[in-house]
């Protein structure tokens, strides 16, 4: 334990956490880390976009310390170990005396490194389990022991439990490494990383599978050459900016793990590429590949016979970039979109001041409604229009049946009618609806249809569809409400109304009768059920995707 407390991992964890602990105690929530307050309030084996990891981790450190900083306590720590671990790993791979200020500034030169090292993410315990999957695969592959393929069966589920993308890394080593397969220990991993992972993939069939239809069905679009351009643009600048990804392919394995390091970052980013010819991506989804970039770049640097100017120089250049976000997040000097660009402090304040004790509902956000209840203490909802995404929210029964029937307060972020009230905080804008005795099916009501897949342009149709009540909430319907249904095109949207009154039952099978869009092309169909009167529609279907000929 003393050579431990005196080794430079143990140094860098301890200063690292430091400025982490400081950082998340003085700074007001980032992008969506009070969505995953939220998830972990009520703790489930799954959520609609992420698995339960991030939830755990908010619940356990809420529960230790209060505001933001319990929130994220465990990330804290988390991400203040992932860089200790990546010490760790160089360590193992080096042939020379380590260059621990090169290492060092490898890893502060990052980014994501940064962000993921305190934020209350998901990718914070991604990276953790990813860098520490690769550190326990390294003894593995030197020792075929019961005790380390337990050790890395474990930290597979684990990562795959923090994130999906953690089964990259997984595919990416395996693949690396194909004479794994000859080991018999090999399948004991697998079969304790999937006995781990089960309950996650009983929730998911449980939920008719929300997250996939999301990321490979309702996420996807046509080819858009700006999409590839833009992937390669935002990964060409976020990565060094290029030295770690240049480096890490410049580097030639030398053993089997520097071998898959080089298939994971090659694998990653290839990956996401091919993806991005389907759709646009995020760019953080690379981040996973910054503990074997690092590695990598690392490694190719030391062998050279001196490590470049430029390349310390832009190493220095991105730390100070990194220096002045960082001190930004603490003083709000200047707003960052997505991250602290809607000042929650104030926003939850400003909204509690002006509902009039109304219950709200906000429109087409969930980071909002999350921080409301986070800095109020007051409950709220959120639900989506048909042009946005569904969210967690979609799945809160609780929350949705204390607003339903209510006189409550629509927030949005556009005007809804001639009622809708304008609220101004900092530099964003809401609107503020009143709407009484609110209903919302979404949830609470499914529609189905049988032949819902091609057809010919403005011929008349005929839908069988099936409208069937799915929850113990919610009233029956009746003639206030209308079914609908919308078709989103390249260049236009139409919507159609079932025009006979729905019957007060649980379950009805009916025709819908209607004319094809007249234009051509292809087009994503969803059902929704509303108030009439209502100024937009919600999802009570899965998406259908429509060829007009």
């Amino acid at each position: 334990m003393p050579n431990i407390l005196k080794s430079n991992a143990f140094k860098i964890f301890l200063a690292i956490f430091a400025v982490n602990f400081l950082q998340s105690w003085f700074s007001a929530f980032l992008n969506d880390e009070a969505y995953y307050w939220f998830y972990g309030k009520q703790l489930d084996w799954g959520y609609f976009d992420h698995p339960p990891m991030i939830a755990l981790l908010a619940r356990l450190g809420s529960s230790i310390l209060p505001g933001e900083l319990g929130v994220r306590l465990l990330t804290c720590l988390m991400g203040s170990a992932t860089f200790a671990l990546i010490y760790k790993l160089i360590e193992g791979e080096a042939t020379e005396k380590l260059n621990v200020r090169l290492a060092v500034m490898l890893m502060l030169s990052s980014v994501f490194m940064n962000l993921y090292s305190f934020m209350a993410l998901p990718d914070t315990p991604l990276l953790f389990f990813a860098v520490l999957f690769l550190y326990l695969y390294r003894d593995y592959l030197t020792r075929d022991t019961v005790l380390n393929a337990l050790k890395l069966g474990i930290v597979a589920a684990l990562l795959l439990y923090s994130k999906y993308h953690g089964i990259l890394v997984i595919g990416f080593t395996v693949l690396s490494n194909l004479s794994l397969f000859r080991r018999k220990s090999f399948y004991g991993i697998i079969l304790i990383a999937l006995v781990l992972f089960a309950p996650h993939i009983n929730w998911q069939y449980e939920h008719n599978y929300p997250t996939i239809r999301f990321q490979f069905q309702e996420r996807t679009s046509e080819f858009a050459l700006q999409n590839v351009l833009g992937y390669i643009g935002e990964q060409a600048a976020i990565t060094g900016p290029v030295v770690l990804l240049v480096c890490s392919l410049l580097y030639k394995p030398k053993n089997s793990l520097q071998r898959a390091l080089k298939f994971n970052v090659i694998g990653i980013f290839g990956f996401f590429l091919l993806s991005s010819f389907k759709g646009n991506i995020n760019i953080h989804w690379t981040a996973v590949a910054l503990p074997a970039m690092i590695c990598l770049t690392y490694l190719y640097l030391q062998g050279l016979s001196s490590v470049p100017k430029l390349v310390y120089g832009l190493l220095v250049f991105d730390f100070i970039l990194i220096l002045v976000i960082r001190i930004n997040f603490v003083f709000d000097l200047f707003p960052i979109p997505h991250f602290n660009d809607h000042y929650p402090r104030e926003m939850a304040k400003a909204l509690k001041a002006e509902s009039a004790s109304r219950p709200l509902v906000f429109v087409n956000v969930y980071n909002e409604p999350s921080e409301f209840m986070f800095y109020t203490g007051v409950d709220c909802f959120a639900i989506n229009k048909i042009d946005y995404k569904k969210t967690q929210f979609n799945y809160e029964p609780v929350l949705q049946a204390k607003v339903q029937g209510k006189n409550i307060t629509l927030v949005s972020t556009d005007s809804l009618n001639a009622e809708s009230k304008l609220l101004k905080v900092e530099n964003k804008q809401y609107f503020l609806t009143p709407i009484n005795n609110f209903k919302t099916f979404t949830g609470i009501w499914k529609v189905k249809a049988d032949g819902l897949k091609n057809m010919i342009h403005a011929t008349p149709q005929a839908l069988l569809v099936n409208v069937a009540k799915d929850s113990n909430t919610g009233d029956m319907l009746s003639n206030d409400d209308e079914l609908l249904i919308t078709f989103f095109g390249d260049d236009n949207d139409v919507y159609y109304t079932y025009d006979k009154p729905l019957k007060p039952t649980a379950n009805q099978t009916l025709t819908f009768n209607f004319k094809a869009p007249a234009q051509a092309g292809k087009y994503k169909a969803v059902f929704s059920i509303r108030k009439k009167g209502m100024p937009f529609a919600e999802f009570n279907s899965l998406l259908y995707n429509i060829n007009v000929k």
